[in-house]
C-alpha cells in the first residue's frame, strides 16, 4: 500500500497496480520513488496505490474454478480497500494500472467493466495478437510455458473461455459501452520487446481504433521488455493518470487566434472538396447497442452495408448524397465499431429491429438503401415498420435466383481468416467485381463471425416476409456483370410488382458495385430521389 505523507482533505483515486508475472507486492516498493517523484512534480495528484500479490495467476478466474483471481479483485479486495482507507468508493475515483502480466490484467478489468473504472494505463500488456487462440503464432506463445495455458485456459485450451477473457475479444464485445464510458485507456510497449508482445499490443491498438475506441498508444522504438527506458516510460504512464485525473486544458495558453485561423481553414478546405464531416452516435436498441456515423443535413437516408461488411463501405455514396442536401445515416452491424449485440438464433427481423430503432430514434419516415445482404435488411425493415420507411432502394438485389456453385464458394472464400490477402484476393475478384476492375480495394474488411451470423439470419427467415418491401417504391441498381445477386432477381422482383420497381442497369459493375461505379450509383439514387424526396 502506498499514499502520501500527508493526511488528504479529501477522499482520494484508489489506483489499483498489478504487478507482473513472477512479481509480487513488492513491486509496488521497487517503484515508490517513481510515485513519490511524481507527486513532487505536480504531474500526478494524490492517490492511493494498492498492489496484491497475485502470483503467476493472470488475475484471472480460471476455467474450471479452482482460482478466482478477478472475482477476488474485484468483490473482495476492491471493497476491503475503499473500507480501510480514505478512498473515493466512486468508479471516477477508480484507476487499475500493471506492468505485463499486470498490463493484461488490467486491460482486462476495465474493458470487462468500464463501469467500475474510470482509467485504466499499462506498460507492455501479455496480450496475444489474435482474435481466435487457434490463430496465435508460435513466436506469441513461446514465452509462457504449456502448462502454464493449460492450468488457467484448459487442455485443450478453451476457446471459449479464452475469447472471453482475451482483451482483444473484451473489447471487440463491449465496444458500445466502453465508448459510452468514456473509459480513459493507455497501453505501449517497446518495439524490440524480447517476448514479443509489441505484437499484441499493436494487434490491441487496431482493434480499439477500428471499434472507434478513444484511446493513446504508444509503440517505443528501440523499447525492451526490462532495461533502461523503462524508467521513463513507467513516468509517462503516470503523467497519463495525472492527465486524467487533473485534465489539462483544452488549449495551451495564446494558442487561441492560430487554432481559429487554422480551423476556419481546415472548414474553407472541406467546403472547397466537398467533404462533410461525419458525426457518430450510439444508439440503444433493446439487446444491442448501434454505432451510428451520420452526415449532411435534409431528408434522411439509411444505408445498409453488404455480407459481413461494415459501414466504411458507404463513405464515397453517403459524402455524395450529403454534398446533394440529405443527411446519411450508416449504422454499424452488430459486433462491429462501437455497436454490440448477440449474433446467436437471430433472424433478419431482429438485424431489422436495430435498423428500426436507429430510425426512430433519428425520426421518419426515410429512404433505406440496402447493398447485397443490406437490401435483404432493408426490405425487411419496410415489411416490419412501413410506417417508417417512404421508398427502397437496392444495391445488388438477391433473394431468390441462386449464385452457380464456384461464384458461392468464392464468396465464402472471402470470409475465410485463414487465408492471407494474397490467396483472398482471387476469391473476392470473382464474386464481386466485373472484368477489368481492381478487386485490391475491397481485399480487405471482411468479418466471418458476422456474416456467419447474418447467413444463418437470412435461412432463419423466409423470403416472402420480406421479398415486397412492405409495398414501398423500390429502386434497383443492378450491376450487369454481378454473378452473385444476378440481374435476374432484378427481373423477377420487376415482374412481382411491375407498378413500383424500377431497374437503372448498371453496366460494367460486379456484386461488389460501390467501388467500381460509385459515380454511376450517386446519379442513379440521386434522380431516382429527385422527384420523390427533393434534397434541403
Amino acid at each position: 500500500m502506498l499514499r502520501p505523507d500527508q493526511e488528504p482533505a479529501a477522499a482520494l483515486p484508489l489506483l489499483l497496480f498489478l504487478h507482473g508475472g513472477g512479481g509480487s507486492a513488492d513491486q509496488l516498493a521497487e517503484r515508490r520513488g517513481l510515485f513519490e517523484s511524481a507527486w513532487q512534480a505536480g504531474s500526478l495528484p494524490p492517490l492511493v496505490v494498492a498492489t496484491p500479490s497475485c502470483q503467476r495467476s493472470f488475475y484471472l478466474d480460471r476455467f474450471d474454478g479452482k482460482q478466482q483471481w478477478e472475482t477476488f479483485l474485484l468483490e473482495e479486495l476492491l471493497p476491503a480497500l475503499r473500507q480501510r482507507y480514505p478512498v473515493d468508493p466512486r468508479r471516477a475515483g477508480t484507476l487499475v494500472s500493471g506492468v505485463s502480466m499486470g498490463g493484461m490484467g488490467g486491460l482486462r478489468l476495465a474493458f470487462k467493466y468500464p463501469e467500475r473504472f474510470a482509467a485504466v494505463a499499462v506498460l507492455e500488456p501479455g496480450i496475444e495478437p489474435a482474435l481466435c487462440f487457434a490463430e496465435v503464432p508460435l513466436r506469441d506463445r513461446l514465452y509462457r510455458d504449456r502448462e502454464t495455458m493449460q492450468e488457467r485456459y484448459g487442455e485443450p485450451i478453451d476457446e471459449a473461455h479464452w475469447q472471453a477473457n482475451n482483451p482483444a475479444n473484451i473489447a471487440r464485445a463491449n465496444a458500445g459501452a466502453i465508448a459510452q464510458s468514456g473509459l480513459d485507456i493507455y497501453f505501449e510497449c517497446g518495439d524490440e520487446d524480447t517476448l514479443y508482445l509489441q505484437h499484441g499490443a499493436e494487434f490491441l491498438h487496431r482493434v480499439l481504433w477500428d471499434a472507434g475506441i478513444a484511446h493513446e498508444y504508444r509503440l517505443v522504438r528501440r523499447g525492451d521488455h526490462l532495461g533502461t527506458s523503462l524508467l521513463e516510460r513507467f513516468q509517462q504512464m503516470l503523467g497519463f493518470l495525472g492527465r486524467h485525473l487533473d485534465p489539462p486544458p483544452a488549449d495551451l495558453p495564446g494558442a487561441a487566434l492560430p487554432l481559429a485561423w487554422l480551423k476556419a481553414e481546415q472548414l474553407e478546405n472541406q467546403q472547397r472538396h466537398g467533404y462533410v464531416p461525419e458525426r457518430r452516435s450510439l444508439v440503444n436498441a433493446g439487446e444491442s447497442l448501434i454505432e451510428v456515423r451520420a452526415r449532411g443535413e435534409g431528408p434522411t437516408l439509411v444505408l445498409l452495408p453488404s455480407l459481413g461488411r461494415g459501414a466504411d463501405d458507404f463513405d464515397d455514396l453517403a459524402m455524395r448524397l450529403a454534398n446533394a442536401g440529405y443527411q446519411t445515416l450508416c449504422p454499424q452491424p452488430r459486433s462491429l465499431g462501437a455497436s454490440s449485440g448477440g449474433l446467436e438464433s437471430l433472424t433478419l427481423h431482429d438485424f431489422a429491429a436495430d435498423i428500426i430503432a436507429v430510425i426512430e430514434r433519428f425520426g421518419g419516415p426515410v429512404g433505406v438503401i440496402g447493398h447485397a445482404f443490406g437490401n435483404r435488411v432493408a426490405r425487411t425493415v419496410a415489411s416490419d415498420r412501413p410506417d417508417l420507411v417512404g421508398h427502397v432502394i437496392l444495391l445488388a438485389c438477391g433473394g431468390k435466383v441462386a449464385a452457380r456453385r464456384s461464384v458461392q464458394n468464392a464468396l465464402m472464400a472471402c470470409f475465410n481468416p485463414m487465408l492471407s490477402p494474397s490467396e483472398r484476393l482471387p476469391a473476392v475478384d470473382l464474386a464481386f467485381f466485373a472484368d477489368g476492375n481492381d478487386a485490391r480495394v475491397w481485399n480487405f474488411g471482411w468479418h466471418p463471425e458476422l456474416a456467419r451470423a447474418q447467413l444463418r439470419a437470412g435461412q432463419a427467415t423466409p423470403v416472402d416476409a420480406w421479398w415486397p418491401a412492405g409495398g414501398k417504391p423500390m429502386l434497383i441498381v443492378q450491376g450487369m456483370q454481378d454473378t452473385v445477386a444476378q440481374p435476374a432477381n432484378a427481373e423477377l422482383l420487376r415482374e412481382n410488382f411491375p407498378e413500383r420497381v424500377r431497374i437503372y442497369e448498371l453496366q460494367d459493375a460486379g456484386h461488389a458495385m460501390l467501388p467500381e461505379q460509385p459515380e454511376k450509383i450517386a446519379e442513379a439514387v440521386l434522380g431516382w430521389l429527385a422527384s420523390r424526396i427533393p434534397p434541403a
